[in-house]
């Protein structure tokens, strides 16, 4: 696992998230729903170097465990707080 940066500390390097962190939270930032290109372009942009299979079992895993929902093909939102 990699060292969390202090509070107010953005380092200016990639995001120190897990991929699954990082998704949660974009899909928690938008209003509607993403499709996993989308969110690959998002994560890659933030140093994510991730596959569209790897996303897909990411979100595969969030959306069992509530977290998001599957909005349609290949498309997913996350679950209104």
């Amino acid at each position: 696992p990699r060292p969390r940066p202090a509070e107010g500390e953005t380092g200016g390097g990639p995001d120190p998230r897990t991929a699954q962190e990082a998704i949660l939270a974009l899909l928690r930032d938008v209003d509607g729903d993403l499709s996993i290109p989308q969110i690959l372009n998002v994560l890659d942009d933030a140093g994510h170097a991730l596959t569209a299979n790897h996303v897909s079992v990411i979100l595969t895993r969030l959306s069992q465990s509530g977290a998001i929902e599957r909005a349609g093909r290949g498309r997913y939102r996350a679950v209104p707080r």
